[in-house]
């Protein structure tokens, strides 16, 4: 393949926004706002409805009086295993311990 090679063009110009807010050109206002005016105020919308939700003698979630078919509490779960009281000492550092472990924080700050 052949290709023409053309000679090489001048460096264009990049317009720019002048201190008055118009596009500039080579240096020279063009009278036209780089921003375009205002709009119209929209017309006021409608006042909303808060919703009164509240929880059913079913204990279901109920919004503005209809059952929403959802538990308002989860399942019961599994017991947990038995806790253990913590042991709290001080050491001989002035730190609190719980269970043997340093907590880093001072008796008195």
């Amino acid at each position: 393949m052949y290709y023409l090679a053309g000679a090489d063009g001048k460096n264009g110009v990049t317009p720019n926004i002048g201190d008055n807010g118009n596009w500039w050109v080579n240096g020279e206002d063009t009278g036209i706002p780089a921003t375009g005016k205002d709009g119209q105020n929209g017309k006021s919308g409608e006042s909303g409805h808060t919703p009164e939700i509240t929880i059913g003698s079913n204990g279901n979630w109920f919004i503005d009086g209809v059952d929403t078919g959802k538990p308002s509490r989860g399942e019961q779960g599994e017991p947990g295993e038995e806790g253990g009281t913590p042991v709290i000492t001080i050491g001989t550092n002035g730190n609190w311990f719980i269970n043997g472990e340093d907590t880093g924080m001072p008796l008195a700050r």
